[in-house]
């Protein structure tokens, strides 16, 4: 099955299973979630730039562009918490059209019966589509390269980070495994080694 078939597929399993209780989703229960998804939002975005530029892309608009980021993260969290219980790469969810009806009387999701967007106006890949075909790439659903065009921005934003990576890498003299560690601040500097002590030579 290849990527659009396998996304279209689980966008008619979640249609057919709308309006999805989303009432034990612990967003609509605790505001200080949305800290914890912010910062997953930007870990995504540090983590994944040099190859797709979706959690990149969504974290300069929560940061840097005036966007409503309670309602960023809000989808973001509602998106997740719905990807997990069908066992979906939350990136997926962002190809949906859904509507969420979140009161007192109701906490629910409606997945819309509407052809999945892959493309924008202008013909290119949508971030998350990139985003969600990779994903489905590492969980060994999809096989094959990438087959849509992506615009100069996520073009830019890829070149940009790869660009980063690669300052890292020369700037440490440390490998682009421990370069990506370094950008998401998931590098543990190791104390100062004693004379003869060849401890660091596991990270680089």
């Amino acid at each position: 099955m290849n990527f659009m078939d396998i996304v279209n597929e689980k966008h008619s399993l979640l249609v057919k299973q709308s309006p999805i209780d989303i009432s034990n989703c612990e967003v609509v229960k605790l505001f200080n979630l949305f800290i914890e998804g912010m910062k997953e939002i930007q870990l995504k975005g540090a983590e994944t730039a040099h190859y797709s530029p979706m959690w990149a892309q969504m974290t300069f608009d929560l940061i840097n562009v005036g966007e409503d980021s309670h309602s960023i993260t809000q989808t973001y969290l509602i998106n997740k918490f719905v990807a997990e219980m069908y066992d979906l790469p939350v990136s997926m969810m962002y190809l949906f059209t859904m509507k969420m009806v979140i009161d007192p009387a109701q906490n629910v999701l409606h997945v819309v019966d509407e052809p999945v967007q892959f493309l924008d106006d202008d013909g290119y890949a949508l971030p998350a589509t990139h985003m969600a075909f990779h994903d489905l790439k590492e969980l060994g659903l999809v096989d094959g390269e990438f087959i849509f065009e992506q615009d100069k921005s996520s073009k830019g934003i890829i070149e940009s980070a790869n660009e980063f990576l690669s300052m890292l890498q020369d700037s440490f003299g440390v490998s682009s495994d421990k370069a990506l560690l370094m950008a998401t601040g998931k590098y543990i500097d190791a104390p100062f080694p004693h004379e003869n002590d060849d401890s660091l030579s596991e990270w680089i």
